[in-house]
Parts: C-alpha cells; sequence; structure tokens
C-alpha cells in the first residue's frame, strides 16, 4: 500500500462513518442538538464536508463542488457561498437545516471529487508545498521567546479536560467508553 492509497482507504472510511450517522434519520433528527451549545449532526456532517470540499479543490485547482454542481443553492442556508462553518456560533449551527438525502448527496459529491483528485496524482505530488504563506521554520526570535516565556510561567500547571488549570499532581478522572445504552445508564446514576 503506497500513500494514496492510504489516503484512499482513509477517506472511504469517512465516508462510511458519515452514511452510518446519517442513514435512516429524518430531518428532525440530524438537525436536533442535545442543548443550546451542541452542534447538530446536520452541522457537524455539512462543516465536515465543506472543509474537504473547500481543501480538495483548492490543492487541485478545481471549483468547489459546493458551488460547481449547485449545492449552495439546493442547501439555501443564510451563509456565504465560500463558508465553511469555521468561528460559526450557535445560532450558524441551528440555520443548517438538511435532511439526510441532501446531506448525503453532497458529502458523496466531494467523496467522488476527491477520489478522482487522489487517481489524478502519484506519490511525488504529496510532497508539494500547497500553502507558502506559512512556514513553520519562519518564526521569529522574539515569537520562539514569548512561547518560552507563557510555556515555562505555567510549568507545573495543565488544562484539565474541563478547561480549568490543575496542578500537574492532580490526576484527572480517568473517562472509560461505554455503550449508548450503559452511556445513558451512568448519566442517570451521576445525577
Amino acid at each position: 500500500m503506497n500513500a494514496i492509497d492510504l489516503l484512499r482507504d482513509l477517506f472511504d472510511r469517512v465516508k462510511t462513518d458519515v452514511h452510518r450517522a446519517v442513514e435512516g434519520l429524518d430531518e428532525a433528527a440530524v438537525t436536533h442538538r442535545v442543548d443550546g451549545g451542541a452542534n447538530s449532526i446536520a452541522w457537524l456532517v455539512w462543516h465536515l464536508t465543506r472543509v474537504q470540499d473547500d481543501h480538495v479543490a483548492d490543492v487541485a485547482g478545481v471549483e468547489q463542488v459546493w458551488t460547481a454542481q449547485g449545492w449552495v443553492t439546493r442547501f439555501g442556508l443564510p451563509f456565504a457561498a465560500d463558508a465553511t462553518g469555521y468561528g460559526q456560533g450557535s445560532d450558524e449551527v441551528a440555520a443548517v437545516r438538511a435532511d439526510a438525502d441532501l446531506l448525503l448527496g453532497y458529502y458523496d459529491a466531494v467523496h467522488e471529487q476527491t477520489l478522482r483528485y487522489l487517481d489524478a496524482i502519484g506519490e511525488a505530488d504529496l510532497d508539494r508545498i500547497v500553502d507558502r504563506r506559512w512556514d513553520p521554520r519562519s518564526r521569529s526570535a522574539s515569537a520562539w521567546s514569548a512561547s518560552r516565556t507563557t510555556t515555562s510561567s505555567m510549568r507545573g500547571r495543565r488544562r484539565s479536560s474541563g478547561g480549568s488549570l490543575r496542578t500537574t499532581g492532580e490526576r484527572p478522572q480517568r473517562r472509560r467508553r461505554l455503550a449508548p445504552g450503559r452511556l445513558r445508564q451512568a448519566r442517570k446514576s451521576a445525577w
């Protein structure tokens, strides 16, 4: 297996997961938010697909599927045509209203464009720098110094999973993966 085969396999796995998450759900289910700050399945799939579409189209030098195939019109979202979901808040998340067929149709179209791009390149193409505006080697000495100061002032402290600072000696509670039914049961017993 070469690197392109690996990328193809990874994109195919994402497709499988997207279909498993969305298929069989009605619009009410895919747009449901468990609380006011949560993202819906619809927004998550739309956002994942928009970012993939944006990035693959950019590297491939083609128009995004979103605009080229009219998905922007079909979705009818109150965002600019180039919106990908980055930085969106709760109101924008709530505005993404789509059924499973629309979400999967757009996702599948982007997936196909991604695979066409992978079919058209060779492994040597993966070494090409696609964004010359950013170079990790060009950090200035003052930026490096500032990051060292921030790091040294934080020594001995870490962020907990809740975002609050804790000393390194404190151990966060270990999280276990639970099956959905067991997770509901565990949440109920925690109250």
